[in-house]
């Protein structure tokens, strides 16, 4: 039993040295994603709308599912009912903007805006 409750709390250890790495890789993305984008042809523009798209609804999820949680465990229906109705306000331009992102055509030229930024 103390031999596995180790190896957990060493893995748990290594678990979380690895992740202020991959925050920091994920941050140096944002920061440089105007960069890419101006480097980038048009498939791979293609792909950068994709992928933000992909992220934010990732956020939206989150969020929704944050304010599901609250709402099944707060005491006041009213204010349950309030939260869960936010949450399908939240969840419904998903679908629209995941087809607006998949119908993205990018032009491939210099001067062309980003999309989503």
């Amino acid at each position: 039993m103390a031999n596995r409750l180790r190896r957990s709390f060493r893995r748990t250890q290594e678990q979380a040295q690895c992740a202020p790495d991959s925050v920091t890789r994920a941050i140096g993305a944002y920061r440089d994603r105007e960069q890419r984008w101006r480097d980038a042809d048009a498939k791979q523009r293609e792909r950068i709308v994709r992928d933000e798209c992909a992220w934010r609804v990732i956020g939206r999820l989150v969020g929704v599912g944050g304010l599901a949680v609250g709402a099944f465990t707060v005491a006041s229906p009213a204010l349950a009912a309030m939260w869960a109705l936010v949450a399908l306000r939240l969840l419904k331009p998903v679908k629209e903007e995941l087809r607006q992102a998949s119908s993205y055509r990018s032009t491939g030229t210099s001067d062309e805006r980003p999309y989503s930024f």
